[in-house]
């Protein structure tokens, strides 16, 4: 993803489309910069909608100074003003303008309100384990496949998603995982990761909002 100055050219936000990835299940994908993005999960349908394609392409678009085009359906008023807001902070801490949009008018109505319920990410570190215990109506765990652990290495995150299904059954709640290559991706993979990985959390989010309307980050920091 190239910059041409102040000036430069709007990015299209792409189509979804869906996919089936071996070994991960049925999923939904994004072509960036002519190579997929994927998302998939075999334990629930993923529901992709352009706010989870803002959520990937918010970070970069500021990084090159483009804005977002929507040519089909546009996120709704409010979540257009948050993204806003996130990368105006972003700008404070990292020296860049928020993203800016071009959308069409008359606008989509707004989505309906998502399911009530409570997700919690969750990759089996202390604090991801404190969230679970302070938060006892968590109702869903997700585990992400590609973020901490690489998808190269299989053999550690099937290890870890058979105990967090355990961890989750002893709760009497599901274990939902998804398995992204965004990490390997040739553009989106290079960017910083400390800067970047918030954005991801997102995405998968707003994939899942059909089985969750709030979503646990657990922090690292005090």
């Amino acid at each position: 993803m190239t910059t041409d100055g102040p000036d430069a050219a709007p990015l299209d936000l792409p189509p979804w489309q869906q996919v089936d990835v071996p070994d991960y299940g049925p999923g939904v994908q994004l072509i960036v910069d002519g190579a997929p993005v994927w998302f998939a999960s075999p334990d629930t349908a993923l529901e992709p909608g352009p706010e989870a394609a803002t959520c990937i392409l918010a970070y970069p678009c500021l990084l090159a100074g483009r804005p977002l085009r929507y040519p089909g359906a546009t996120p709704g008023d409010r979540f257009l003003a948050n993204v806003g807001k996130a990368t105006a902070l972003m700008g404070e801490w990292w020296g860049h303008t928020p993203v800016g949009y071009v959308v069409p008018t008359p606008r989509r109505p707004a989505e309906a309100a998502a399911p009530p319920g409570t997700a919690l990410f969750f990759s089996g570190g202390i604090d991801s384990f404190y969230s679970l215990t302070r938060h006892p109506g968590v109702g869903v765990l997700v585990f992400l496949r590609g973020f901490d652990v690489r998808l190269a290495n299989r053999a550690a995150a099937d290890g870890l998603a058979a105990a967090f299904r355990r961890i989750a059954a002893d709760r009497g709640i599901p274990l939902l995982t998804v398995a992204t290559n965004l990490r390997e991706h040739p553009t989106l993979g290079r960017l910083r990761w400390p800067r970047y990985h918030g954005s991801l959390l997102a995405v998968v989010a707003h994939l899942l909002r059909h089985r969750a309307s709030h979503f646990i980050i657990s922090s690292s920091y005090p």
